[in-house]
């Protein structure tokens, strides 16, 4: 059972810098940037790992990727595809938080800017997932130099033949 990605809380104030930073990015690019609350971030958090890392705990989300647990490209191509996606809304959240975003919007953020802030930006803002809302694709920035870029999409799920033999 899908459990869908609606709960939107609205903008908290004295949020913190990590915060902060994420929103003013995504507002850069977006059409409307709106807060998930923390329960809807568990969700979404326990779908991804069911789906990209074959429902395994890893330390941490990523992991699914250099541990090999989904096919998924990284670095130059894992970038080249992300930037490949059309979109009309995305979810971004991130390893350390309770919290991230559903944005709304004809085009991703630049790779570049990602990097910088996963790079140099707050400690609890540097694992960064962006995702269609349904998972069907995922893109991870990591704070680990030398591990991603990532980018992979769901595995196709097999569907059911009504028809008997």
């Amino acid at each position: 059972m899908r459990v869908p990605i609606s709960n939107i809380s609205p903008p908290m104030t004295n949020a913190d810098p990590a915060r902060q930073q994420w929103r003013a990015l995504l507002q850069a690019t977006a059409q409307r940037v709106e807060d998930l609350d923390a329960e809807t971030i568990k969700v979404l958090k326990r779908r991804w790992q069911q789906q990209y890392a074959a429902a395994q705990r890893p330390a941490f989300l990523w992991h699914g990727f250099s541990f090999r647990l989904h096919p998924h490209l990284v670095g130059a191509h894992a970038v080249a595809a992300y930037e490949r996606q059309p979109v009309k809304s995305f979810l971004v959240f991130f390893e350390q938080t309770d919290w991230g975003f559903r944005c709304h919007a004809r085009q991703l953020p630049p790779w570049a800017q990602l990097r910088e802030l996963a790079a140099h930006g707050p400690a609890r803002g540097r694992d960064v997932y962006l995702a269609q809302p349904q998972l069907s694709w995922v893109f991870c920035q990591t704070h680990e130099p030398d591990f991603g870029p990532y980018f992979a999409q769901a595995r196709a799920v097999p569907s059911v033949s009504s028809g008997g033999r």
